[in-house]
């Protein structure tokens, strides 16, 4: 299987879960990845891109495991990120390091069998709830 690659890329997902742990998303082979996910509720994106994690939490304060709908962006271009849910708890970063993309032969989306072995990963256990509008653009 060729890699997935690109310098660019967009994950919309709309999500809904009463469980505050959960994987969400995940790319990355080891070296560079794009981790998305809940912890204590909050949505956390963990970023590698060669030099050291980026780790960001979005909608500290606010708890996402309330039943209800939330709709997730990421836009990563090169080393610039921007993301939000609900289109109000935002964050813009850009980053430093080696890598300008992820290369990934792998992709996951609300779980893993080997939970614990993906890098970034900060909950422990897979997403238990409700995925749609699930888009991913690279």
């Amino acid at each position: 299987m060729a890699p997935i690659t690109g310098p660019a890329e967009t994950i919309s997902l709309t999500f809904k879960t009463n469980s505050g742990e959960g994987l969400l998303f995940h790319t990355g082979d080891g070296g560079n990845y794009l981790n998305i996910g809940l912890k204590d509720a909050v949505v956390y994106i963990a970023l590698q891109m060669g030099s050291g994690e980026k780790l960001e939490y979005l909608g500290r304060g606010r708890q996402f495991d309330d039943n209800l709908w939330h709709t997730l962006y990421v836009h990563r271009n090169v080393k610039m990120m921007h993301a939000s849910v609900d289109g109000s708890y935002e964050i813009s970063k850009s980053f430093a390091g080696n890598f300008h993309e992820i290369n990934s032969r792998i992709l996951f989306l609300g779980g893993a069998s080997k939970l614990k072995n993906l890098p970034g990963v900060r909950t422990v256990q897979n997403f238990h709830g409700c995925l749609k509008n699930v888009s991913r653009r690279i």
